[in-house]
Formats: C-alpha cells, structure tokens, sequence
C-alpha cells in the first residue's frame, strides 16, 4: 500500500486512524462523510492499493473540491488527534484479507497510536440475543483505556471486551514452567473460540472487519470497534446518529447530539429506499 500526500500532515505517530469498513448501508462512509464535511477536515492524500476497486470521480466535498474522489482519501483533524481514511470502494473478490493485512501494516510503519473501525452488521440476520438492547456495541482489543470506548460506553453503548491481548502470551510461554505453559495455552484457546464466536454472531455483511480484527489480535494490536446494527435502505437517519456517536467518542466538534450535519454535494445522487425502516426493529 502507497501512501500519496496532498500536503503536509501532523505525525501520524500523535494521530489516532479511523477507517470505515464498507459494509451494509454504507452507513460507516456515509457518516464519514458528514464528520469531514460538516467539520471540514484536512484532505491530506490517498492511498493505493491492488485490493481494492479503483475509483476517480468528482471531488466530493465542497470545502477541498479541488481533488477527485478516489477509492482510499485521507483526511486529518486541524489537531492532528485524528486521521480518518475515507473507503469508497470495497475489496476486490477474495482480496478481503490481503487488505485488511495492507491495513494493518500501514497502521504499524507509521506508529498511529491507536485503530478505529467503524462497522454495520445485518441487523436482518443477526440472532435475537445479539440484537437485544441498543442497536450499536463497541468492541475492544486490548487498551483497556481507550478513550473512544470509555465516551461511548459512558453515552449507554454497550462495551464488549473483544480480546485482552493474550496473543503477547506466546513469548512468556518460553521462558515458564510446563504447568503454566499449559494454562496458559487454555487460556489462547478459549479466547480464540469466544473471540471467532462474537466476530461470527455480530459482524455480518460487514466488510473486512473481521479480518481487521483477525489482523489486530494476529499482530498484537490495539482496536476500537464501532459497530451499528443496520438495513438496506434509506440509511441517512442511522449515518446521522452514527456520526452523533462518533463524535461523542472523539469529541472533534462540539454539541454533540445539537449539531447540525453538513452532508457534502456528492449526497444529490442518493436514492432513497422506499421500505419504511421501523419495520425492522
């Protein structure tokens, strides 16, 4: 994966990345969208990559329409606290697992200091249980003081512990006895199954979050997981309340729930669904 830049940037190693998995309702770009748009972020480059659907089209922010809409902008806070990748395109067949590495790796060479993936899952095949309370979870790998999750969790988003690092066990597992190397190894297992049985029941229809996630606990990474339980539709009114949340999280403007959402230009070509979505929940 290459990284082009349009103009100068913060560190990445002072900035926290965002990405929005492509997954159903669109409802992580839509709400990316409004987040750059309505708080005017720094366009800073694109990134290109194999994986991935090529796309060149009209600029799709009023505030830097000078540069085409491409499959993987970049854009940056004026603080520089975070860097939001804008995916436009999703991953070519079979190639999901390839870019989420490509993912990874840009998010280790450039030493960000923390991943948020903003997701949706099918709330149409989700089972009951899972659908039951609030219609959003966040997710953690690792970082047990996140700030992103901690905002949420205290704005009533359930928390999920995902995974709590135990990847980093391997390397203890050499230098103990065989007893504890033994329990240990339980341990792995059991966090394994629990962590491929929530990714499966929660994460469908949802991109490539699952190989993020796989990736994160692979490479001993940290991960902040927004996922938001939608349908095909009309899916404005769940990307109004998306960026609502995400905003409560990363604090980047202020009011919170008073704001009022900029949707860029590009938003005239929507088509609006005509399944009323209170059917669905």
């Amino acid at each position: 994966m290459y990284f082009k830049n349009d103009q100068e940037s913060k560190p990445f190693s002072e900035s926290i990345l965002v990405l929005p998995a492509v997954s159903i309702g669109n409802v992580p770009q839509l709400s990316v969208d409004l987040i750059i748009s309505t708080a005017q972020l720094l366009r800073i480059g694109a990134l290109e990559s194999e994986f991935v659907c090529s796309l060149y089209g009209k600029g799709a922010y009023s505030h830097c329409k000078q540069y085409p809409s491409l499959a993987l902008e970049v854009y940056q806070t004026q603080d520089g606290k975070y860097t939001f990748v804008q995916s436009r395109t999703p991953p070519l067949k079979g190639m999901k697992k390839l870019f989420a590495k490509q993912i990874i790796d840009f998010y280790q060479k450039n030493k960000f200091k923390d991943l948020v993936l903003l997701a949706s899952g099918n709330a149409a095949l989700c089972d009951d249980l899972v659908l039951d309370g609030p219609k959003a979870k966040v997710f953690r790998i690792g970082n047990e003081n996140s700030e992103f999750c901690l905002n949420l969790e205290k704005n009533g988003i359930p928390l999920v512990n995902l995974y709590s690092g135990s990847a980093s066990l391997k390397l203890e597992k050499m230098e103990i006895s065989d007893t504890k190397s033994s329990s240990i190894e339980n341990k792995m297992e059991t966090d394994d199954l629990q962590l491929k049985k929530i990714t499966k029941d929660n994460f469908i229809n949802s991109g490539i979050s699952r190989c993020i996630i796989t990736e994160c606990v692979k490479n001993d990474k940290t991960a902040s997981i927004l996922l938001m339980f939608v349908n095909e539709g009309d899916n404005v009114p769940e990307a109004i309340v998306y960026s609502s949340m995400v905003n409560a999280a990363t604090g980047i403007l202020d009011g919170h729930a008073g704001i009022e959402w900029i949707p860029p230009p590009s938003w005239e070509l929507l088509q609006p669904g005509r399944t009323p979505q209170e059917l669905f929940y």
